[in-house]
C-alpha cells in the first residue's frame, strides 16, 4: 500500500518496518492500473431498444408500464451503438416472439417505421428469423388487421437500396426456413425489387 502511494522509504515500510525487496518494489511499481468501472447513464429510449434486442421482456414491460418510455415507437440505439431503431425492429430481428406480441398489443404501434438503412420490422424478421415462422406470421396478421387495410405497402416496403422484405429473405436469410419464409411472403403478396420495378414500368 505504501509503495502504491509512491512513498519513498529506502526499502523499509514506515508502517511496519518490514524489509521490502527490490523485486517487490519492481513488481508493485509495474502493476497495471486497476480498472475502475464508471457507471454510464443510458437514456431510457436506448435501454428500451436494447432490452427488446436482448429479449428482456421484464425490462421492456417495466420501462413502458412505469412511464419511462411513453411512445412504443420511440427510436434509439441498439447494443452496437447504431441509432434509429425501434424496439419492435430489434425484437423482430432477434426473434423474440413474446416481446413482439406484447408491442403489437398497443394500438399506437407502427409497423411501417423504417430505421437504420430503411428496414421496417418485417425486413428485420425476414433477415434474422431462424427458429420458426410464428413471428413473421404475427407481423403479417397485424399488417392486415390495422389501419393499413392491406399488407401490400408494408410487405413490399423498400429500404435505402430498394430491397423488399422478400429480397432480404432470398439474399440474406441462411436458415433452413428460408424457402418457407419466401413462400409465406409470396402468399401474402410479397414481391422482389425487380418485380416491383416491372410493375412501375
Amino acid at each position: 500500500k505504501c509503495i502504491l502511494q509512491q512513498m519513498k522509504h529506502h526499502k523499509e515500510c514506515p508502517c511496519c518496518r518490514a524489509k521490502i525487496s527490490e523485486q517487490t518494489v519492481t513488481e508493485l511499481s509495474l502493476e497495471p492500473a486497476r480498472y475502475i468501472p464508471v457507471r454510464r447513464i443510458i437514456p431510457n429510449r436506448d435501454q428500451f431498444v436494447i432490452a427488446c434486442e436482448k429479449g428482456e421482456i421484464a425490462t421492456v414491460k417495466y420501462l413502458i408500464e412505469y412511464g419511462k418510455v411513453t411512445d412504443v415507437n420511440t427510436t434509439g440505439k441498439r447494443s452496437n451503438g447504431w441509432d434509429g431503431y425501434t424496439g419492435l425492429m430489434m425484437a423482430a430481428r432477434n426473434e423474440h416472439l413474446e416481446i413482439v406480441r406484447y408491442l403489437l398489443s398497443f394500438p399506437s404501434i407502427d409497423v411501417s417505421i423504417c430505421g437504420g438503412v430503411g428496414w421496417n420490422a418485417l425486413h428485420h424478421a425476414c433477415y434474422g428469423n431462424k427458429k420458426s415462422l410464428d413471428l413473421i406470421k404475427l407481423l403479417l396478421a397485424h399488417f392486415t388487421s390495422t389501419q393499413y387495410g392491406r399488407a401490400d405497402y408494408t410487405i413490399n416496403q423498400t429500404d435505402d437500396v430498394g430491397r423488399t422484405p422478400l429480397d432480404k429473405a432470398q439474399y440474406n436469410n441462411k436458415s433452413e426456413l428460408k424457402e418457407e419464409i419466401i413462400q409465406l411472403l409470396r402468399d401474402q403478396g410479397g414481391l422482389t425489387r425487380c418485380e416491383l420495378d416491372r410493375l412501375v414500368d
